[in-house]
């Protein structure tokens, strides 16, 4: 008995073994991996196992790889390897502030790639930056992300967290095209100029109209790409109706109202939101009163109704309620707005920082 025990032992632990020459990677959250290394790149290891199993594991993903002869390549990814494992399990528990330093030096690297290191990098860097609310940061990390999603990448990283993405229309239903920081808003208007989608039309459209939100914001003067809309995606076609509320002429913003008006009811409470703030702006934009207090009406509809849902954006419509009410000598109704927003949102940036005035044209003949 003792005999066969032994032998059984001995049975498993060459088992266990690689076979001769076999490489192997250590592959962080599962067993390791073993066969011969195909591939070694920026988006990670990929190796392929003795009965032809194909295995592509990003760089967060391994802890190391053993191979002889040692492919000179893996010195070169051994730092990013480390830095996005660190990075990513923060994420993963919530550590924002320490990982964000790190996905910025790698999203320099990695963004426009087209794989699952580039994704687990976009959009950890996307997490990041709005558990801090930095909204105008987060823009390019999203068009990222949405693009790599469009290409059919996926990644197991972040499951156990909330969606990042609206499935539907593949935009960030935290990621309104309502702004609060001028100066970032300047940075961000200059990469969404640049900003190259990779061939993909649909992220290109979406970033021209992210572009001509901020413009419009800053009171310049709107840029027209020459490009034909995308045909017909939800994503894009919200963020065109969304700019036409604020940027178009008289009939063209009235038009837009009515149509998001007679919609409003069943979209999701998030895009919904985003409609009820700019149909909001819009109307402040008109010169008649009665439609300007009806716009009023439409920003305090979200901090009575979409809290839960959209709380950067509700915040939001409070300060642009104080603005106006600044603007119009309400001192005292102001200042009640500012304790309102000061209690119910302590952390937004709007209160951090006090209001910063973004210009508001009041036509479409904006200043360039």
């Amino acid at each position: 008995m003792m005999e066969m025990t032994l032998r059984t032992a001995a049975l498993a632990i060459m088992l266990c073994q690689p076979p001769v020459g076999a490489d192997v990677v250590d592959h962080r959250g599962g067993d390791p991996l073993q066969g011969r290394v195909v591939r070694i790149d920026d988006g990670g290891v990929e190796l392929v196992t003795a009965t032809g199993v194909r295995h592509a594991i990003a760089w967060d993903r391994v802890r190391g790889v053993e191979m002889a002869p040692r492919d000179p390549d893996l010195d070169k990814y051994k730092a990013d390897a480390m830095n996005l494992w660190r990075a990513r399990t923060r994420v993963e528990r919530l550590d924002f502030a320490l990982a964000e330093p790190l996905f910025e030096r790698l999203f320099e690297k990695y963004r426009g790639r087209k794989h699952e290191t580039a994704l687990v990098v976009a959009e950890g860097l996307l997490r990041c930056r709005l558990a801090r609310q930095a909204n105008e940061w987060a823009i390019i990390p999203a068009l990222e992300v949405a693009r790599l999603r469009r290409a059919d990448i996926t990644t197991a990283s972040y499951s156990a967290q909330p969606a990042i993405l609206d499935e539907t229309t593949l935009l960030c239903p935290d990621l309104p095209p309502a702004w609060l920081d001028a100066s970032a808003l300047v940075s961000l208007e200059r990469d969404l100029e640049t900003y190259d989608a990779q061939g993909d039309s649909v992220i290109a459209e979406q970033a021209s109209l992210y572009r001509q939100a901020a413009r419009f914001a800053l009171g310049m003067k709107s840029s027209v790409s020459g490009k034909a809309p995308s045909p017909d995606h939800p994503g894009a076609a919200l963020l065109r109706r969304l700019v036409n509320l604020v940027s178009a002429d008289g009939a063209g913003r009235e038009a837009a109202r009515q149509s998001l008006r007679r919609d409003v009811g069943s979209m999701p409470n998030w895009s919904a939101a985003w409609g009820r703030y700019f149909v909001g702006l819009s109307l402040l934009s008109e010169s008649d009163p009665d439609r300007r207090e009806n716009g009023l009406v439409n920003l305090a509809y979200l901090p009575a109704n979409y809290v839960a849902d959209q709380p950067y954006l509700a915040a939001l419509a409070l300060d642009q309620l104080i603005r106006t009410c600044d603007a119009n000598g309400q001192s005292a109704a102001a200042e009640s707005l500012r304790a309102e927003l000061a209690t119910r949102f302590p952390n937004h940036p709007s209160v951090a920082r006090g209001t910063i005035e973004l210009k508001r044209p009041a036509s479409s003949k904006e200043s360039s």
